[in-house]
């Protein structure tokens, strides 16, 4: 790989690490080599491994070959894009179609609704298996990194919204979030499915009357992903829902993703609900 842009090997960052085609050439091949601006050999992706990986928000593991790239979650992958843009904005989700290996039809000229339509196409293939695509959270500064090209769509400050990120950037903070086939507790009525109201799934019945008729109107819903917490303890991944006096429910307290120690998933179904799933750009939420 020629680095145009750098003179040598000290720690100089390269603009090539912010563009979102740059991260599928970076991981796709097999045997990668680095050139500085001379044309000096730097050394292979496997040398620089921890080198790039700092610069490039990616485990060394994941390019040295120690770790395969089916073994990173969706919000691993995910979180190597974040920050990283494109000339036109729909190609955020166009690069990312390699890495998570799905079929998406380019429609340029839909802008941010492609990175909606690229987690459809995840959620239909890993969707059972992998729920770390729900684990985002707002970035603290409330930029999108990834639509700065877009000033309309830069700023994303809600704190209510559906179960999809509006942009990779929401993934920058949890990249340490895993699957673990092992421990996926199957879903009733197939899991998540999408509709023109959002994404709906199956609750247990007694326990959505009771969180949903008490005062506070919040339902937790536990994930099928983990991350270490303190003192290496396993944690899982919990989303709060709410319903608002206009009767739709929503993902709340955006800013922040938090887990929990021991929470469970219930095989029991009973009353199908829908999160909503506003687009970015409405003009209310």
């Amino acid at each position: 790989m020629f680095m145009s842009d750098l003179k040598d090997r000290r720690g100089q960052q390269s603009e090539w690490f912010e563009r979102g085609w740059t991260l599928q050439e970076l991981l796709a091949p097999q045997k990668m080599q680095f050139y500085d601006k001379r044309w000096k050999f730097m050394g292979t992706r496997n040398e620089l491994a921890v080198t790039v990986g700092k610069v490039a928000g990616i485990s060394s593991d994941y390019l040295n070959g120690r770790r395969l790239l089916e073994e990173a979650s969706c919000a691993t992958i995910m979180s190597w894009m974040a920050g990283r843009v494109t000339q036109k904005v729909e190609d955020i989700a166009y690069s990312l179609i390699g890495l998570f290996d799905v079929y998406l039809e380019p429609i340029y000229g839909e802008g941010t609704k492609a990175f909606v339509r690229l987690q459809d196409a995840i959620m239909k293939e890993f969707g059972r298996f992998d729920e770390s695509l729900f684990a985002w959270e707002r970035p603290k500064d409330s930029l999108l990194r990834c639509y700065r090209n877009q000033p309309r769509t830069h700023h994303f400050e809600q704190n209510k919204w559906g179960l999809l990120a509006p942009s990779p950037d929401c993934f920058e903070r949890t990249g340490d979030v895993f699957i673990d086939k092992g421990r996926v507790e199957m879903r009733p009525e197939g899991g998540f499915q999408k509709s023109h109201q959002g994404l709906f799934f199956s609750l247990p019945s007694k326990e959505v009357k009771h969180r949903f008729g008490g005062p506070r109107n919040e339902i937790s819903l536990p994930l099928n992903c983990w991350r270490f917490g303190n003192h290496g303890v396993l944690e899982t991944i919990v989303l709060k829902l709410a319903r608002i006096p206009d009767g739709e429910i929503f993902r709340i307290r955006c800013d922040q993703l938090d887990s929990q120690t021991g929470a469970k998933i219930s095989h029991k179904g009973g009353v199908i609900i829908a999160v909503a799933q506003p687009q970015l750009g409405q003009t209310r939420v």
